[in-house]
């Protein structure tokens, strides 16, 4: 991957539960901390997903700069 290339991947997140859930990925800063290597989350904020119900969750990498290969974690939070 090249400098000022974009990269998207979708990942789905399904409730199988007969309750509605919210998520949350904004956990101890997490989001800031994935901004500074370049990496958007979308949606923001929380998510509400229904019983039996699929959300995709988008994730985008766009390096600025030059990065050294890394491994991060994307955490989320039933809440």
């Amino acid at each position: 991957m090249k400098v000022g290339e974009e990269v998207h991947r979708v990942i789905p997140v399904i409730n199988t539960s007969r309750k509605k859930i919210d998520i949350t990925f904004d956990i101890e800063n997490q989001l800031k901390d994935l901004k500074k290597m370049f990496i958007d989350v979308s949606p923001l904020g929380d998510i509400s997903i229904n019983p039996r119900e699929k959300k995709n969750i988008e994730i985008s990498y766009y390096p600025e700069s030059r990065m050294h290969i890394f491994k991060a974690d994307l955490n989320y939070k039933i809440i």
